[in-house]
């Protein structure tokens, strides 16, 4: 467990639910995360369980961790709770919300930030223009609540590669492509940052 005694020991985390209702149990305390709720976990918790109260419609948990170095309380984040921030327009395909959930302007935590982004139909860039990462490290999924033809992420810089190691650069945006069938569908990206 990478010296320590449990996962949380020196760690927080955080978990965005994606599917049907979930329980989730932390040092024998109980929260009820419905869908696109979050749950934010600070530092030093030992007993953390899972499930789901509907097993026909499972809860499916989005969940990053860090390292910490203070320990904050434990929280949920209800889905109405989380920061809106609506960029991009239609002439660049990027129309967007970013709920931001688990995000300094919501609660403390040691370095660790999430959201979910919803695209608006027949947008495509996630994050156009690029952003950098200069400080932090960004972990990016596109949720299956959607048919995704495809998605990728560049990653950008001037730096070069030799033939033994990749440098993950600075600076990147995403794109999610669809057929136009799917237009009318709203596609959600999640993204945790720390």
């Amino acid at each position: 467990m990478f010296g320590t005694d449990f996962f949380l020991q020196r760690r927080e985390l955080g978990i965005i639910n994606l599917g049907g209702e979930a329980t989730i149990t932390v040092d024998g305390n109980q929260f009820s995360l419905n869908n696109l709720d979050a749950l934010y976990i600070g530092k030093g918790r030992e007993d953390v369980t899972f499930s789901s109260a509907d097993n026909c419609q499972p809860a499916r948990l989005y969940c990053l961790s860090a390292p910490a170095h203070a320990a904050y309380k434990t929280r949920i984040i209800r889905r109405d709770e989380a920061n809106q921030i609506h960029l991009g327009d239609a002439d660049s395909a990027n129309v967007r919300t970013i709920n931001q959930y688990i995000h300094p302007d919501i609660l403390e935590t040691s370095q660790l930030s999430m959201g979910i982004t919803h695209l608006a139909p027949g947008s495509v860039w996630n994050t156009m223009p690029a952003h950098t990462h200069e400080r932090r490290m960004e972990a990016t999924s596109i949720s299956t609540l959607m048919t995704t033809k495809w998605f990728s992420t560049l990653w950008v810089s001037q730096q070069k590669r030799d033939t033994s190691s990749f440098v993950i650069n600075s600076w990147c945006c995403h794109q999610v492509g669809r057929s136009t069938q799917d237009a009318a569908l709203k596609t959600t990206a999640l993204f945790g940052e720390c």
